[in-house]
């Protein structure tokens, strides 16, 4: 593969014993990181961090930065937690609203606005009005109406506390290694792309020769 397939996509499996759950990367922040390690072959992962600093989920969302988000690139293994992306809309002469732009990576968007609406008809906490899934063509959006006297920010972290606004991904990078299965830290990852790719050109060089 012509580009670092398996971390840019991520990988996800189950095996006898074995499980592995690798998330999704920006390609071009992992091809810096390689070009960075193949220039200088003497780097520690912390180096390689300033290039990759974390995983780049297709559902966007928020990631809060912390050391067991750094475990997963020095260990292996580590979890992160991911927040939905929104914003408190308050205009005058119009009904106050959140709206929900970016939801974690594997939420389910039908359940979470399910999730949202049963608090409101629960009316376990007060101040939802109307909860709407205006997604398009244009992106996704959700859309939460609230009441003259609802205070957005008790809200929103009500609803991060009980609802998959925020969730964890837990990462546990396992991947095929000379036939053997192996927790590959960032430095063994990119270690193990460049030998690969020095193998794929030396062998057609060959061949063409």
């Amino acid at each position: 593969c012509r580009f670092p397939n398996l971390l840019s996509n991520g990988a996800e499996g189950i095996a006898v014993g074995i499980a592995t759950s690798i998330p999704p990367h920006n390609l071009r922040e992992l091809v810096s990181a390689i070009s960075y390690r193949i220039k200088h072959p003497n780097c520690d992962i912390d180096a390689l961090l300033h290039y990759v600093p974390g995983p780049d989920f297709p559902t966007g969302g928020i990631i809060y930065e912390n050391e067991a988000l750094k475990d997963i690139y020095r260990t292996g293994k580590g979890k992160v937690t991911i927040s939905s992306r929104y914003e408190v809309i308050d205009e005058e002469g119009k009904p106050k609203q959140i709206i929900i732009t970016e939801i974690p990576y594997r939420t389910n968007k039908s359940e979470l606005v399910k999730a949202i609406d049963q608090i409101r008809h629960d009316k376990t906490i007060p101040g939802i009005d109307e909860v709407r899934d205006e997604t398009d063509k244009s992106g996704l959006r959700i859309a939460i109406d609230l009441k003259d006297e609802a205070k957005p920010s008790a809200i929103i972290a009500y609803l991060l506390q009980k609802t998959p606004l925020k969730t964890n991904y837990s990462a546990h990078m396992v991947a095929i290694v000379d036939n053997r299965p192996k927790t590959m830290d960032l430095l063994s990852y990119c270690d193990c792309y460049i030998s690969h790719q020095l193998d794929v050109i030396s062998r057609r060089t060959r061949f063409n020769l």
